[in-house]
């Protein structure tokens, strides 16, 4: 092996560890950009009339 068994679980856990943070990073991102969002038209909304099939 080119390493001992805790040398393998090292790098999976700092491997999980950075790909963790990564994630992390990301977590505001909506709020921050929340008001750049255009709100939906009233008429495509979930429950709308105009989804019914009419």
């Amino acid at each position: 092996m080119p390493m001992p068994p805790w040398g393998f679980a090292l790098v999976a856990a700092v491997v999980f560890i950075l790909l963790g943070l990564i994630v992390f990073s990301y977590r505001d991102v909506n709020n921050r950009h929340h008001d750049e969002v255009v709100p939906p038209l009233p008429e495509l909304a979930a429950g709308s009339e105009a989804h019914k099939g009419h």
